[in-house]
């Protein structure tokens, strides 16, 4: 925990004006933590209770969520999710840091530090960014197998590269890491393109050799789909790949419903460019679109979308195998095909 604190503290120290920090929870601040004791659930016969003690939250001692169920919920919580959840709120409006003395699930608590108040506090600049303190649960994860299995995709790219960094940046690195890559063929390699098929053959075949490669080097499983989706894309002019990819690697993705756990969606924009409205690309609303398209167990995040792309670049600079095989290009398949045999970067 002293290590995450002085990452969080040097992070505040050179956060940009326009997403500011607030640790004043620290040993010795002025500002008191919010902090939750006793949780703890009871049956009932409709269902149970769910209880804890708040003290540091004005108007607030003792917090409670009532079941009843017509199942009889069968299987409480064991984890104090609902609380973090429920409180995360009030404490960054007051600017109080959370302290829970319970355990979260590795990956909400990964996200409750970083892109979900990244979201709240862009919703609402007046938000401030807080430490949440709770450890993490070391049951065994609700998972389609025996191991929880999260996956990406990865074609070598600036975002690619930081979604498999995304963990590192919370300390939730070594309960949660990316245990699968994937390589769709939906559209990204230019076969949408007239007279790219050839060369859109290469250049899929050379980028699902290089994430196999890297896969096993870095031991993780991986994966490759190959699909002629792009056909039922070609109803429209307006279709290109970049106003659907979403869509399209999610639908490659749900073949995986009853073996990927998590899937990590790398972003292409951050949470402040977010746009609801007509756009030319469909990564403005992921982080909205992928949790709701999400099939069964699988579930799909937007990845990273708490950091602008500059963030992610300083992130995955200094490692030289990001150094060594970094590709942004973003040329046709013909150009792109020639420089992943070459240079791996046009």
């Amino acid at each position: 925990m002293d290590r995450l604190r002085a990452a969080f503290v040097l992070l505040h120290e050179h956060a940009p004006r326009h997403k500011p920090y607030n640790f004043w929870c620290f040993e010795g601040a002025v500002v008191k933590p919010i902090k939750v004791t006793n949780v703890g659930f009871s049956r009932t016969p409709s269902g149970g209770s769910y209880h804890c003690d708040v003290s540091g939250l004005a108007g607030l001692s003792h917090l409670t969520h009532d079941v009843r169920s017509s199942t009889g919920h069968p299987r409480p919580a064991t984890s104090a999710a609902w609380v973090a959840i429920g409180l995360l709120l009030p404490a960054m409006r007051t600017g109080r840091c959370l302290e829970i003395e319970g355990k979260l699930p590795g990956l909400l608590l990964h996200l409750l530090r970083s892109d979900i108040q990244a979201l709240l506090h862009n919703f609402d600049p007046g938000l401030k960014r807080i430490l949440i303190e709770c450890d993490i649960t070391d049951e065994p994860p609700q998972a389609a197998g025996p191991e929880l299995r999260i996956a990406t995709g990865f074609s070598a790219g600036v975002d690619s590269f930081a979604a498999l960094k995304w963990f590192e940046t919370t300390g939730a690195q070594n309960a949660l890491k990316v245990t699968d890559l994937f390589t769709f063929d939906v559209g990204a390699f230019n076969t949408d393109l007239e007279g790219q098929t050839r060369a859109a053959a290469s250049l899929f075949n050379g980028a699902a050799d290089r994430a196999s490669s890297f896969a096993t080097a870095t031991d993780r499983h991986y994966h490759i789909v190959h699909s002629n989706i792009v056909d039922a894309y070609r109803v429209d002019k307006n279709y290109e790949f970049i106003r659907t990819h979403t869509m399209r690697n999610a639908s490659a993705a749900a073949l995986f419903e009853h073996e990927i756990d998590t899937y990590l969606y790398a972003s292409g924009y951050d949470y402040s460019d977010m746009n609801l409205r007509r756009s030319s690309a469909i990564a403005n609303i992921d982080a909205i679109l992928l949790p709701m398209i999400s099939p069964g167990r699988l579930r799909m995040i937007s990845a990273n979308a708490g950091e602008a792309r500059i963030e992610k670049t300083i992130k995955i600079a200094s490692d030289p195998v990001v150094r060594s095989i970094l590709d942004v290009c973003a040329q046709r398949a013909k150009e792109r095909a020639r420089s992943l045999g070459a240079t791996k970067n046009c």
